[in-house]
């Protein structure tokens, strides 16, 4: 969508409207980034008027609105003063008139960059020379940024992994001498944030900073080695992990599974069959199989569950003249797992020929 229209409406209703945050910094490094935030001079009630009919979620008391345009999700916050956190989150604001008192309550440099309604760069603090610096620094304090939220801490280390920055040496002074602080960061917020970063790609450098500075107790990961993969899912799995972090039984289930499937080694169609095609892609990149050979493999299954085999258990009874049980559930599996290697056609009549060979043979 135009996001420029949104400012462009705000200016037309006499209020000043700016993108800001994330969406800035990724354009100027030549980088898309989907996520817009934009702030404004007008309040809660006169945002909800001016976009009635596309005010999807109001959180009053922070000034801030999520807009819905078709499937795109905006958010457009008051310029504000953060005035208290508790435990790493915000408790009271106040909302301000200007730009500049908006921006300098912010994290980093890099993330109080704006652009106006004609994509216009509005920086009134020269904050793009750490952009070109390749630099993450703290706009205010350091000791005051992060003990306002300890979360601040790895999502420093996130823009600096994923963007291939360096740190402030304040920023790294303060991590090395207060490493304890990290203990502080609610496990929610921690695994969010290594989400982000392990989807991106890009989580090389974070590996080497937190092992080459000891720091790997502290985020409650242990590992040797691993290998870079764009999946949160196929990170956790190659890391040794403490109980602060929560998973819910999906992601253990996946994360069992892609681990099972590394130290096997390889991947088949029976394993494809049986885990799904998205864990076995996740499982070939740490593997180093070629994702082709995995989406082959995919593509020449000819069933994708076992209701779909052209025989039934009660088929199986009659034919071998046995009662259902344990025994038709094995030549059920075996049949299952001719046809997923390609081994058996999935039609009736050669199901029953192989069913009779097993038979006679006391399978």
């Amino acid at each position: 969508m135009n996001y420029y229209n949104i400012l462009n409406t705000l200016s037309l209703n006499g209020f000043e409207a700016y993108i800001v945050g994330g969406y800035v910094r990724d354009k100027l490094l030549g980088r898309f980034t989907k996520e817009v935030d934009i702030i404004t001079n007008a309040s809660v009630k006169e945002i909800i008027n001016i976009f009635t009919d596309n005010v999807f979620t109001v959180y009053e008391k922070y000034g801030a609105v999520k807009l819905k345009f078709n499937d795109d999700i905006v958010d457009i916050t008051t310029f504000r003063e953060d005035i208290l956190y508790s435990n790493g989150k915000l408790e009271n604001v106040k909302f301000v008139s200007k730009l500049e008192e908006d921006l300098i309550r912010r994290d980093f440099t890099i993330n109080a960059i704006c652009l106006d309604k004609f994509d216009n760069l509005v920086d009134p603090f020269n904050f793009i020379d750490d952009i070109n610096l390749k630099l993450v620094r703290t706009i205010r304090d350091v000791k005051v940024v992060f003990s306002e939220d300890p979360s601040r801490i790895v999502r420093a280390l996130r823009f600096m992994s994923i963007l291939d920055f360096n740190l402030d040496k304040s920023i790294h002074d303060y991590i090395l001498s207060n490493p304890k602080e990290i203990f502080k960061i609610p496990p929610t917020k921690l695994k969010k944030e290594l989400d982000k970063l392990f989807e991106s790609g890009c989580s090389s450098k974070f590996f080497d900073y937190i092992k080459h500075n000891n720091l790997k107790s502290y985020f409650g990961i242990d590992f040797d080695k691993v290998v870079i993969v764009k999946s949160s899912l196929g990170m956790w799995s190659q890391l040794s992990i403490d109980t602060r972090y929560k998973f819910s039984k999906k992601e253990r289930k996946n994360i069992s599974n892609i681990r099972y499937l590394i130290n096997k080694g390889f991947i088949d169609s029976y394993d494809i069959y049986v885990y799904g095609l998205e864990v076995c892609l996740i499982s070939s990149d740490i593997l180093g199989i070629k994702r082709d050979i995995i989406n082959s493999l995919y593509t020449n299954i000819k069933i994708k569950g076992i209701m779909d085999i052209s025989i039934t258990s009660e088929d199986i009874c009659t034919i071998l003249n046995i009662m259902p049980g344990k025994l038709v559930n094995n030549y059920l599996k075996m049949i299952e797992k001719e046809i997923v290697y390609g081994a058996l056609c999935n039609n009736y009549k050669d199901i029953v020929n192989r069913l009779k060979e097993w038979g006679e043979n006391n399978v």
